[in-house]
């Protein structure tokens, strides 16, 4: 068999081997018939991927954390302090034995809306779910502090307190949101931010409600709280991130 009648062979088996290429180079007739190899491109190694990734991380200003938890806190601070001076502290006024109860649940509420986005923008995730843990024990601190003495107030009547709540803690709760679009999804951070900023019209409405019930205070106090929570995870998800970070 001649080179070229191999080559031919070879060609129509797609078997062609180093010989039949040497000769296809040197045969004016077999030259054309040559398939073209496509040009290998090696793909990047994950440790070079990895070198770019951390250097890019490296070059980016990063803001730092800190920085963000105290505006957080500094914002729902004036946002629950004002909005206590408006509404009024007739609670405090009024029920003499007890403000020992109502001091030690107000201080538990100041904390929880000015230390909520130190552990939500921490960057062990630890600290977040243990925020939301201790945070969820709210509705209790509510209710201990209540002296069960309920005011002649109808449902109707008594929903301004939801109100309220809402109301209050839109500025800061716009603000967290605005922070979370900076950073990569993450529902813990996203739930400890919410209730951190809806603790103020908890704070505002701890020191005025003169309906001390179980009754009212979990379900016209905590429930939109949590709810108002809820729903803050919920548009965040929904809202584009401008950084992938963690």
């Amino acid at each position: 068999m001649s080179p070229h009648q191999r080559f031919v062979e070879h060609l129509s088996a797609d078997a062609l081997d180093a010989t039949d290429r040497a000769h296809a180079a040197e045969c004016p007739e077999c030259r054309p018939l040559l398939p073209r190899e496509a040009p290998s491109t090696a793909p990047a190694s994950l440790e070079a991927i990895h070198a770019r990734s951390v250097e890019a991380l490296r070059s980016a200003p990063v803001r730092p954390w800190r920085r963000d938890a105290l505006l957080l806190a500094g914002v729902n601070a004036v946002v629950a302090v004002g909005a206590t001076a408006a509404l009024g502290e007739a609670r405090w006024r009024v029920s003499t034995d007890a403000r020992p109860r109502l001091l030690l649940v107000g201080a538990l509420l100041f904390g929880t809306l000015t230390l909520g986005g130190m552990a939500a923008l921490a960057p062990r995730r630890r600290h977040s779910l243990l925020y939301l843990v201790l945070a969820l024990l709210l509705p209790v601190g509510l209710v201990f502090a209540g002296d069960g003495v309920m005011s002649p107030l109808s449902t109707m009547q008594a929903l301004p307190c939801a109100l309220n709540v809402v109301v209050i803690a839109l500025l800061p709760l716009g603000a967290a949101l605005l922070l979370l679009r900076r950073m990569a999804f993450d529902g813990r951070r996203a739930a400890a931010l919410a209730l951190a900023s809806g603790a103020t019209g908890l704070f505002a409405l701890h020191w005025h409600c003169m309906d001390g019930t179980a009754l009212h205070l979990l379900g016209f106090h905590a429930l939109p709280w949590l709810s108002l929570a809820a729903v803050a995870v919920g548009l965040r998800r929904l809202l584009p991130t401008e950084s992938h970070v963690p």
